[in-house]
């Protein structure tokens, strides 16, 4: 048995449990593997591009271990020219920062330590032009080379959009994969202008791990076209904490109208 194993930033160990012949939930350790170290605890993941406000504007993104470093994207016209280049800035998240349960406690199937999120943004790129990149830093180790063609600044040229909803991760959500390769086949064989994903984005729900695992997923696509985001209510839903919602939404759980039917569908990640 093989798989590709997701860059988590820290040792693990494998383990495979048979379950009983009755379903009763209860289940046996069958085996494990040795402790598994990541070949580069620093390489550069999670790496997707979004929009900036203006035509000439693209944010790259990407995640790391460490924020000892200012992070950096590479760019130019050619792949074996990058001559450009632009710095960054680095964020990240603690449990203490989510609104409430799962999210809020830390462990393997609940938060995990997310590393560090590097967002850079280029400017003054020309529209309808073809650019390679790869981001990280000398010490750390760079990407591979990926490219993006920026938007048009023609309002009445036609654009190529792909757009979804409620995708979670494969093999969990079985869709996944077949959303992913199909929109991977898109992208690849036509000039795609960018992506919408309008909401419920992995079904996390407040697993850490479950996150990356997604992010991985989406790599194919997000590093080579805008991956646009919306909320859905499994990115939103929660009902205390509303204090610590980005969104800055007004009461005690946040965004919560009277015609709403809201719950915690969450698992307690804010918005």
């Amino acid at each position: 048995m093989s798989w590709q194993m997701v860059n988590l930033r820290r040792p693990l160990e494998f383990r495979y449990y048979s379950r009983d012949y009755n379903c009763t939930g209860n289940y046996s350790l069958m085996a494990k593997s040795s402790i598994i170290q990541p070949i580069n605890y620093n390489e550069p993941t999670h790496i997707h591009l979004a929009y900036g406000d203006r035509i000439d504007q693209m944010f790259v993104s990407y995640l790391t271990n460490s924020s000892q470093y200012t992070p950096q994207c590479q760019y130019g016209l050619t792949p074996s020219s990058l001559n450009f280049y632009q710095n960054g800035t680095t964020t990240t998240y603690t449990a203490s920062d989510m609104c409430e349960g799962k999210a809020n406690t830390s462990g393997p199937q609940t938060f995990i330590d997310p590393g560090f999120m590097h967002t850079i943004l280029l400017e003054d790129l020309h529209p309808s032009t073809t650019y390679f990149y790869r981001v990280g830093t000398d010490a750390h180790g760079w990407s591979n080379i990926y490219s993006f063609t920026n938007r048009p600044a023609n309002k009445d040229e036609s654009v190529y959009m792909i757009a979804y909803g409620d995708m979670g991760l494969s093999p969990v959500e079985p869709g996944a994969k077949a959303t992913i390769d199909r929109v991977t086949a898109r992208v690849t064989s036509r000039n795609v202008t960018c992506l919408l994903h309008i909401g419920d984005i992995s079904y996390a729900r407040g697993v850490g791990a479950q996150w990356d695992a997604f992010m991985t997923q989406i790599q194919p696509i997000a590093a080579y076209v805008p991956y646009m985001v919306g909320i859905g209510n499994h990115e939103y839903d929660h009902e205390t904490g509303g204090d610590k919602d980005p969104s800055g939404a007004p009461g005690p759980g946040g965004f919560r109208p009277g015609w709403g039917d809201y719950g915690t569908d969450s698992g307690g990640e804010s918005s």
